[in-house]
């Protein structure tokens, strides 16, 4: 099922479980079919995944940090497949020696600063790297100024300053030798994806 990797799914992104089996099912209701608004189930997903994580380490009484390493995943168990690369141990380690976590007392209401009650806790999210082909066009003048074009647009993400940054690289121009334009009259034929759900990429070019 198309959604099922946008609700139940995280979980098989970021905790292994030899008796954790993850179902996601529709049923017909006589109400407005629901859709996506905002990081398309994931938000609520793995807000509500992390609670249930938070939740089983106080009742197995174990670190919270320690329970995620325990359940670390190097594959996507949804299809069985290794990641190209994951650094989230290394994350946990940094984030863990940089607020000084091995400090924290886990027990409720025990933690204080000039009597304030301080709550130390942590989460992981887990998004999508979704990479799909489109076409932009370059045109290189005499005067060593490069035109990229691409029917694509940017909704605020940073597409111009990251086309600029990736064309500048490839063609070892500098930065200012770079112009970009993003769905406008150069670059309508250029064929592209949505600017959504951090799908905009560059892969070929003509």
């Amino acid at each position: 099922m198309k959604r099922f990797s946008a609700r139940t799914g995280w979980s098989g992104l970021l905790y292994k479980s030899a008796t954790a089996k993850y179902a996601h099912r529709l049923a017909r209701l006589d109400r407005p079919t629901s859709s996506d608004q905002r990081a398309p189930g994931a938000a609520t997903a793995v807000y509500a995944l992390e609670c249930a994580m938070d939740e089983l380490a106080v009742a197995l009484k174990i670190d919270p940090l320690d329970l995620r390493l325990r359940c670390y995943s190097d594959r996507d168990q949804n299809r069985d497949r290794p990641y190209s690369s994951k650094a989230l141990r290394e994350c946990y380690a940094q984030g863990a020696a940089a607020f000084g976590w091995g400090k924290r007392n886990p027990a409720p209401r025990s933690m204080r600063d000039d009597g304030d009650l301080v709550g130390w806790g942590m989460a992981t999210g887990v998004w999508d790297a979704m990479q799909m082909p489109i076409t932009v066009r370059i045109a290189l003048s005499a005067n060593g100024h490069a035109e990229v074009a691409c029917a694509t647009s940017d909704i605020g993400t940073g597409t111009y300053t990251i086309m600029a940054q990736v064309a500048a690289d490839s063609l070892g121009l500098p930065l200012e030798n770079v112009s970009v334009h993003l769905a406008t009259r150069p670059s309508r034929s250029r064929r592209s994806k949505a600017a959504r759900g951090s799908r905009p990429r560059c892969r070929t070019a003509s």
